[in-house]
């Protein structure tokens, strides 16, 4: 598992604003760090901070579910 201090930050907002002509090398970003290191923080890709807090609380309320009733979830 890498240090958090070697896992890359990309900014994928050149990649979301076509008219910065920078797609390809954010693409080139994500690729290399999937091949060197599995793992990529991503910035600038516009999601509120709000919804991010609440599909993380909702993500832990299920994964903190007794194991039974989560199979039970998606049948």
């Amino acid at each position: 598992m890498p240090k958090s201090e070697d896992i890359p930050k990309i900014d994928l907002s050149p990649f979301i604003d076509p008219a910065s002509g920078k797609g390809a090398q954010v693409a080139e970003e994500v690729g290399r760090a999937c091949q060197e290191t599995g793992f990529f923080v991503v910035t600038g890709h516009g999601v509120a901070p709000q919804l991010i807090t609440r599909i993380y609380q909702n993500s832990r309320a299920f994964f903190d579910l007794p194991l039974d009733v989560k199979r039970r979830i998606g049948k």
